[in-house]
C-alpha cells in the first residue's frame, strides 16, 4: 500500500469513528444541527479522500450518504 492510500485509510477510520459517535448521539438528540453537520463533514472528508486515491466505490457510496444527511439537515 502506498503512503497516500495508507494515510487515507488511517484518516477514514478516524472519520468513521466520529460518524459512529455522532450517529449514536443523533439517536438521543435528533434535532442537534451541530452534530448532524459534524456527521456530514466526516462523510464529506471520506468522500474527498476516496476521490484523491481513486477509490470510486467509496466515493460513490459516501456521496449517497451525504445526500441522506443533507435531506436530514433540510428537515
Amino acid at each position: 500500500m502506498d503512503e497516500l492510500t495508507s494515510t487515507f485509510v488511517t484518516e477514514s477510520r478516524d472519520q468513521l469513528l466520529a460518524m459512529e459517535d455522532g450517529l449514536l448521539k443523533l439517536e438521543q438528540s435528533p434535532d442537534d444541527a451541530d452534530n448532524l453537520g459534524a456527521i456530514f463533514r466526516a462523510a464529506h472528508t471520506i468522500k474527498g479522500g476516496a476521490g484523491v486515491v481513486e477509490c470510486h466505490f467509496i466515493e460513490a457510496f459516501t456521496h449517497k450518504v451525504e445526500n441522506v444527511l443533507d435531506k436530514l439537515r433540510n428537515g
